[in-house]
């Protein structure tokens, strides 16, 4: 989700840093060359769109779920230790 908040469409990997997003340099590059190389189909400004929106919620959900794990694991340890 974070890499295509970050560059969008396919052909925009190869000139971003991804290096916030994929902390391994090897990583980073097999991504960037397969990106390059994909043969899939070009997709309109409108599907990146909701695209996009659709990778906030993924991103916002696994915050939530995150937040929500934190929230029950104390509670339990409040409750029953």
């Amino acid at each position: 989700s974070k890499l295509v908040l970050t560059c969008g469409f396919r052909s925009d990997f190869k000139t971003n840093d991804l290096s916030q997003i994929l902390e391994d340099e090897s990583i980073e590059a097999a991504v960037k060359e397969a990106a390059e190389v994909s043969m899939g189909t070009e997709i309109s400004d409108l599907d990146i769109i909701n695209i996009k929106s659709l990778a906030e919620q993924v991103l916002s959900l696994t915050e939530y779920r995150i937040q929500l794990f934190d929230y029950l694991k104390n509670r339990m340890n409040a409750i029953a230790p």
